[in-house]
């Protein structure tokens, strides 16, 4: 059943995808959890359409870094190129790059690798244009910087999260020194 919602959630999505008017941008975010003893990341993919938001996959990564986050993009289009259920490979894969080429947008949490993630993603999608614009060959420069740019945000409640999660430490540490009537300095403050 699980496996059916799945693919069924991966299909409209597509179709979301396919039907938006404009570019679509795509969301991933991760989080970490222990399991047994070991750390395990995981990663969901959204994109944004201008119907709405539409979830397309969640995965288990091997690392957080910038080539892990591109891996698991290109995954997930994989995921996605299998419901098109297309015979015939060469269209399939036409499709595939449309879907691509439509996410114009990033939205990371990561912003410690969104960096060097957004280039390497911008890089990917660079080499699918000419297969997938036609006369690409014959665009001028500017138009060709304008299709092959990728326009990356940060999503600024993350940092703010952990500078809450630090801020809060302090000021229990600030609270025990200050219980224990001894004086605030360098050496007292052991976070």
């Amino acid at each position: 059943m699980a496996t059916q919602s799945g693919l069924l959630a991966k299909a409209a999505a597509v179709s979301a995808i396919e039907q938006s008017a404009g570019y679509t941008s795509l969301h991933s975010d991760g989080t970490s959890r222990q399991n047994q003893g070991m750390r395990k990341k995981y990663v969901n993919f959204l994109v944004s359409t201008d119907s709405g938001v539409v979830a397309t996959a969640i995965q288990d990564h091997h690392s957080a870094d910038a080539q892990a986050q591109l891996e698991g993009t290109k995954t997930m289009f994989a995921e996605l190129k299998q419901v098109l259920n297309i015979p015939d490979a060469t269209e399939c894969q036409k499709r595939t790059n449309d879907l691509i080429i439509k996410n114009k947008n990033l939205m990371q949490d990561r912003s410690s690798v969104m960096n060097n993630f957004a280039g390497r993603y911008e890089q990917w999608r660079r080499s699918l244009l000419p297969a997938v614009v036609e006369n690409w060959v014959n665009l001028s420069r500017e138009t060709k910087n304008v299709l092959t740019t990728v326009n990356d945000a940060y999503c600024l409640a993350h940092p703010i999260l952990s500078f809450q999660e630090v801020a809060d430490k302090a000021v229990n540490e600030w609270e025990r020194i200050e219980t224990d009537g001894r004086k605030i300095d360098r050496e007292t403050i052991t976070m």
